[in-house]
């Protein structure tokens, strides 16, 4: 169910600051004053990467103290050896559009150009906003702020002063046909394989996700494999994973 908000600003910030702060408060609280000294947050009061993330549901306030809240644990168990996967940025871009609207807009109205120019599509971007509420409005700080997320998420790509919207469609296209192996001119999906090269840390987690598209198949070695039912529908199942579909599978049955 989307929560959109209308109201979030953005604070001028990079995916390495947002992961950063994940990783420091991973297995721990913190106090606001501690995140600044270790330079994990800055800005007035309460920091400005915490004040977004909070409103946005990825941490919680305990106290005096800043802990991650259930949602931004799931986020965690997608960062690497401290770097975030393919499947982090899509689950992060996908949990953007639910819950900020100016993201969701920025990215609609991108898909909508497929290519366009830095400040035509800021004024574009303005114009769906004023569809939607005449109040509504982004500033330039704020937008820049939104297009360098967008390329840290590899949902855009900027060359200059052209913005292209990418789409993960191809990557996931890229990971899932390198964990396609044959055997006797039949092909299968390694799913340990591609559970590696997404970022997902169990593979019963991963199957649960696509078990609609893969059947699974005797291995003619120790490997595990499957086939695979629709290999477009499971590319488009990747894609559009949420963190709340994640929970849920992760949940004891």
């Amino acid at each position: 169910m989307s929560i959109v908000q209308k109201s979030i600003p953005f604070p001028p910030i990079r995916l390495e600051k947002i992961v950063n702060y994940l990783l420091y408060i991973k297995d721990r609280s913190a106090s606001v004053q501690e995140l600044k000294d270790c330079k994990i947050d800055f800005g007035r009061g309460r920091g400005d990467i915490t004040r977004f993330l909070l409103q946005i549901g990825i941490v919680e306030s305990e106290g005096s103290r800043i802990k991650l809240s259930n949602i931004g644990k799931i986020f965690t168990l997608f960062l690497k050896d401290g770097k975030p996967s393919i499947m982090f940025k899509i689950l992060f871009n996908n949990y953007m559009i639910d819950r900020v609207l100016t993201y969701r807009v920025l990215i609609e109205t991108l898909r909508e150009f497929c290519r366009a120019d830095f400040e035509n599509l800021y004024l574009a971007m303005n114009e769906n906003l004023k569809k939607i509420s005449p109040s509504l409005w982004i500033n330039k700080v704020a937008y820049r702020s939104l297009i360098m997320l967008a390329n840290d998420l590899e949902i855009l790509e900027k060359r200059g002063s052209t913005l292209t919207y990418v789409g993960h469609y191809d990557k996931v296209k890229t990971i899932v046909n390198l964990c396609i192996v044959s055997h006797r001119d039949v092909t299968y999906l390694d799913l340990d394989k591609l559970c590696e090269m997404l970022g997902f840390l169990e593979k019963n987690l991963l199957l649960k996700i696509v078990s609609e598209f893969l059947v699974k198949v005797r291995s003619p070695s120790a490997i595990e494999l499957f086939r695979v039912r629709d290999i477009e529908g499971l590319i488009c199942r990747l894609c559009s994973v949420t963190v709340f579909e994640v929970m849920k599978f992760s949940s004891p049955e």
